[in-house]
Formats: structure tokens, C-alpha cells, sequence
């Protein structure tokens, strides 16, 4: 276990306070799914989620997200390049603005990315990819960790055609399944981002970052990072400290640090978006039930139909006000109304109440 120094906490508070900004990214949380995608088990709280997209994704597009996934990290050094892509244009939102940016990136600083950035030097890996028979995985035994040699091989003679692949599955999969997932939450998060301004302005910096997950430590100025291969981070030395939420890096400690700039997301619960999102017909029903004269309405009707004049005189409620509330009733699918010679009859509809609890204990259950 690590000792925290807390004297250079009270020191460089501010001065640390002033790095932080915190991104709400499409890209990168589009990212971060694929990579739940490829691994569901270690994303309990997407478990859900994974098995409703998986009944969406067409058969070519789960082929390539399982080729990143089975060669390349599932996802996770894609991930390091979305946030890159971000923190360059951290005021973009245009998921097409930020793809078509991976695609005009650097070629070197892709690789470098794609290839776990700082497990390989920039200088060896530009002669790699300048003439791939010269790569020699003696030098990259962090590397291995993560990459398969052969998948590494295979980039270095096949690095545009992969970026491209890259490119065209995140636009792929934005359109088939992302883009309708996004608003929902993206919401969210920028309502959380409020809620961690408001907890960081009252709180010391580094004890908010420590308190972002239980593998980040700090002692003598430097941030520590328990992960495969571990980190040590001089907060002195980075220029900018960006904060993404996602709901789908939870449980793990997912970082990047690339020229300076240092990445943390912050784990967000993806079950909190389903309780926050109440189907309209469950809200209409349950509003329809609310009411305790509605409810002696149905049980009424469900022993036989009956007129509102049948019902008034039941009641002891004017024919206006039963009125109102068989309006309500109607609306909700829960009645339906038939004439018969001079008088309306109202009927209830069991099956449809039985949709309607059905359909309350999926979301309680959040199925």
C-alpha cells in the first residue's frame, strides 16, 4: 500500500484545480460502448444494454466489432485515440466532425495510439511501421501485455487499410445503433458533470481525483496508477487534466496520457439512465390509477359495462365529472366505449391492465 504525502495537497491545490475540464464526448463514449461490447462480463451493469444492442447489430458490423475486439485490446487503445480526437476539439460535438478527424490524423500518432500509447517509443515504431520486417518484440514486452505479436505484425504491413476499418465500423455503428442511444446519455452525463463541478469546487483536488476509483493513489507529487502496467503521473508535469464520465468504463480504472494531457474517466452506473427514464405509457397508466374514484370506476366496469348515468348515480358524482375521468380512462387503453340504441356503455379491458402492471415490474426489474 502507498503512504499519501498530503503537504504538497494544500500547496498546488489551486494550481492543480485549474487543469481539470471536464468533456462529455460522444466519440469517446461511442468507444467506450464498443469496448463493453467486447467484453460484457467485466460490465455487469450493462448487461442489459449489451443483450438488447447485440439483438440490433447486423451480422457485418458484430464481424468487425469482434476483429478489433479479439485483435486489438477490445477496444480500449481505440478508446485512448477518441479521446485524443476530443481534447483536440473539446468544444466539437459533431460525431461526423470527430470521426472524419481520426481518419485525417496523423499517421504516426494514430499508431502510436492504436499501439498503446507508451508502451512503445515513437522513434522505433516509425521505423517499424517504415519497414516492418525490422520489428523486433524484445522491445515492446509491456506491449505484449495487451497485443498479440501477430496482431502487431499485422498492423505495421496493414496500418491505412486498419485505420480505415476503424473509421468506417465507428460510422457504421454510429449509425445503426449509437446515435439513438446517445441523447439519453449524454443527458445524463452533463447533468453528473454538474454534480462533480459542484463536489470538486468543495472539495481538496487531489483527494477528488484519489476519490474518482480505488486504484488511483498519490504520494510526493505524483499521481499512481494500479493497472496492468502501472503508472506514475508528476500532477507538476501535465498540462491539462480531463475528466470524461461514461457508463460504460465501470468497474475499471480507464486512463490514457498522451503529450501532457492526462485522461481519467469518471465510472458512472448505466442503470441509473434506465431508472431515470420512466416509459410514457407507464407514466400515463399509473397516472390514469392515481385516483381513487378511477379505481372504483374499473372495478365497477370490470363486473359489468355500464353507462355514466349508471356510474353517477353509483358514485354520487355528477355525469361531467364521470365523464372526465372515463376520458382518462379511455385514453389509457384501460376502456373502450360502444353504443348501444340510445345509451353509451363503458367497458374495461382486463388484458390491457394486465400490459400495463406487466410493464411497471420490467422497468422496476430493468428488463
Amino acid at each position: 500500500m502507498y503512504e499519501v504525502n498530503r503537504m504538497p495537497i494544500i500547496n498546488r491545490r489551486e494550481d492543480v484545480k485549474n487543469k481539470i475540464e471536464f468533456i462529455c464526448s460522444p466519440l469517446v463514449e461511442m468507444a467506450a460502448s464498443l469496448h463493453v461490447l467486447s467484453d460484457p462480463s467485466h460490465h455487469k451493469n450493462c448487461e442489459g444494454w449489451v443483450e438488447k444492442i447485440n439483438n440490433k447489430l447486423s451480422l457485418k458490423l458484430k464481424r468487425d466489432i469482434y476483429f478489433f475486439s479479439e485483435q486489438y485490446n477490445q477496444w480500449s487503445f481505440i478508446m485512448d485515440i477518441a479521446s485524443e480526437i476530443q481534447n483536440r476539439n473539446s468544444n466539437i460535438k459533431d460525431i461526423h466532425y470527430l470521426i472524419d478527424e481520426i481518419e485525417k490524423m496523423d499517421i504516426y500518432l494514430f499508431s502510436y495510439l492504436f499501439l498503446g500509447a507508451g508502451l512503445v517509443h515513437k522513434d522505433k515504431l516509425k521505423d517499424w511501421m517504415d519497414n516492418p520486417p525490422l520489428f523486433d518484440s524484445e522491445y515492446v514486452p509491456e506491449l505484449l501485455n495487451y497485443l498479440p505479436v501477430s496482431s502487431i505484425r499485422s498492423y505495421l504491413h496493414n496500418y491505412e487499410n486498419i485505420r480505415t476499418k476503424v473509421v468506417e465500423t465507428l460510422r457504421c455503428y454510429w449509425k445503426e445503433i449509437f446515435s439513438a442511444e446517445w441523447p439519453r446519455i449524454e443527458k445524463y452525463e452533463k447533468e453528473n458533470i454538474d454534480l462533480q463541478k459542484s463536489i470538486l469546487s468543495n472539495s481538496d483536488t487531489i483527494d477528488y481525483i484519489l476519490n474518482l476509483h480505488g486504484d488511483l493513489k498519490y504520494l510526493n507529487g505524483k499521481i499512481l496508477l494500479k493497472k496492468q502496467t502501472d503508472f506514475q503521473i508528476d500532477i507538476d508535469g501535465i498540462d491539462k487534466i480531463v475528466l470524461l464520465p461514461s457508463v460504460f468504463t465501470s468497474p475499471h480504472l480507464m486512463i490514457s496520457i498522451v503529450e501532457n494531457i492526462f485522461c481519467i474517466y469518471i465510472n458512472l452506473n448505466f442503470r441509473n439512465i434506465e431508472m431515470d427514464e420512466v416509459p410514457k405509457s407507464v407514466k400515463k397508466f399509473t397516472k390514469a390509477i392515481n385516483c381513487e374514484l378511477r379505481l372504483k370506476i374499473i372495478r365497477s366496469l370490470l363486473i359489468s359495462p355500464k353507462t355514466t348515468k349508471e356510474l353517477s348515480d353509483d358514485f354520487g358524482f355528477s355525469k361531467g365529472t364521470i365523464s372526465e375521468h372515463l376520458k382518462i380512462l379511455k385514453e389509457t387503453d384501460l376502456i373502450f366505449s360502444r353504443r348501444m340504441k340510445k345509451s353509451v356503455y363503458y367497458y374495461f379491458i382486463p388484458d390491457n391492465l394486465n400490459k400495463n402492471f406487466q410493464a411497471i415490474v420490467s422497468y422496476i426489474e430493468n428488463k
